[in-house]
């Protein structure tokens, strides 16, 4: 860090684009919350999820929980498609963003997978359903 407190590298296990690294040093701050051991990234997903899924983590402890950090305005296309691929998983799909009106437009253009879909803001320390609903993600993680 540099006096300001402002990191000056950031140091991971595979080579970030310059155009992603936000979403990187984002989704990162995201799993911060989290044991080390409950989540995989990178090239440990792998051993975890079909290729044609590719999240960008995974919880894995002890439910299974897809994170997919969005934080460019996809069109409806681009989103139903990415979301169709979660529609016979096991487990959840966490949509995480970073603005209140993403978020939204993630919950309108998720039907097809409503069920197991989970969202939440960045700066949020509790999650929503599809409906809505606070969910409180330890207490959904330690029932399983």
């Amino acid at each position: 860090m540099n006096k300001s407190g402002r990191p000056v590298d950031v140091v991971g296990v595979h080579r970030v684009k310059a155009d992603n690294l936000e979403h990187e040093v984002l989704t990162t701050e995201f799993l911060l919350d989290w044991p080390l051991d409950w989540y995989q990234r990178g090239r440990e997903l792998e051993k975890w999820v079909r290729n044609e899924i590719r999240p960008d983590a995974v919880i894995v402890y002890p439910i299974t929980i897809y994170v997919e950090v969005e934080l460019t305005r996809k069109d409806r296309l681009s989103l139903e498609k990415r979301m169709q691929v979660y529609e016979d998983i096991e487990g959840y799909v966490l949509w995480v963003t970073n603005h209140p009106e993403r978020l939204k437009r993630l919950k309108a253009f998720a039907k097809q997978i409503r069920e197991r879909a989970l969202f939440a803001l960045l700066t949020d320390e509790c999650w929503h359903d599809a409906e809505g609903k606070t969910l409180d993600p330890r207490q959904l993680l330690d029932n399983g």
